[in-house]
This record gives structure tokens, sequence and C-alpha cells, in this order.
């Protein structure tokens, strides 16, 4: 999974808002049918800690709230892209750490799926990004260390260096 198709998955994951037919309901991605595998059961939606697992293979293990991913968890894709930390009301946002199969990572705080405010990523090659991110992108003040050592200290404008 691109960081891209990370970030309209992401942004879905709130979108489903049907009351479930029967059973308890689990909201999640949006034309993704979740099926809840244990957990506590009220007024047909899941509340509590459970574990939750997608049509299409993802699962999701942690707090739910109102059938919603809520407070701490960890959501896993079938190719190894892995989120731990916090949701609210079925949206990834707070403090987490998203890892993926390439070896990137990134770790800081989320906003409505997206890393926004401080974070740190780290790319395969061995650079590190340390600083403020805006709409999952670095913006603001950071650092930039590349493996050779060399840096980039200053602002950062839609991922780049702008100064």
């Amino acid at each position: 999974m691109t960081w891209t198709a990370f970030l309209l998955a992401a942004t879905l994951l709130a979108q489903s808002d049907l009351s479930p037919a029967s059973g308890c309901g689990v909201r999640g991605t949006s034309g993704v049918v979740w099926t809840l595998l244990d957990g506590k059961c009220e007024n047909g939606w899941v509340t509590g800690s459970g574990r939750a697992k997608a049509t299409n293979s993802q699962t999701y293990q942690g707090q739910f709230q109102e059938g919603y991913f809520h407070g701490r968890g960890t959501l896993d894709w079938p190719n190894g892209t892995r989120y731990s930390g916090e949701f609210q009301r079925g949206e990834i946002q707070g403090q987490g750490q998203m890892s993926w199969p390439n070896g990137e990572r990134y770790s800081g705080s989320f906003k409505a799926g997206k890393p926004s405010g401080r974070g740190q990523l780290r790319k395969p090659d061995g650079s590190l990004y340390s600083g403020e991110f805006r709409d999952g992108k670095p913006n603001g003040q950071g650092t930039l260390k590349h493996a050779d050592g060399s840096r980039y200290v200053g602002e950062f404008c839609d991922g780049q260096p702008s100064g």
C-alpha cells in the first residue's frame, strides 16, 4: 500500500454509519463489511475491547465505542501495513505509529487519518524527517537527516524543503 492509498483508506475509515440489521455491528471502512470476532455488544454495537475482520482481510484489535474503533487499537492491512495508536469514532486520530512493508515508518500525531502536528518519518534509505506535518506531508519547521550524514534544517512546504 502506498502512502497515498493509505491516506485514502484512512479517510474512508469513519464513513460507514449503517445500523446493523442483526447481531453486533462494527462501523468501519466505507464499502467494506466488518465482522466482530470477539467483544461485548451493547444496543447492537460492539463496545469495549474486541477484535474484528473485514471482507478485504483488514483486521482491527483494540477499543470500540458504539461500533466505532475508539481509543487505542491496531489496524492491519493484508499487505503488511500496520497502524497502532489512537482512534476517535472510527478515524485514525491522536498519537500513533504507522509502518509499511517497504520499511518506511511514521511516528507522531494524526488528524483526520493523516500525519498532522509533530512527528518523525523514517525512510528505508536511512533518511529521517523530524518536525511538523500537515495533511500527511512535512509542512512547517523540520529537520531532514540523510543517510550520508548531511542535513537540512528549516522550512518545509508540501513535503519539500523550501528555504
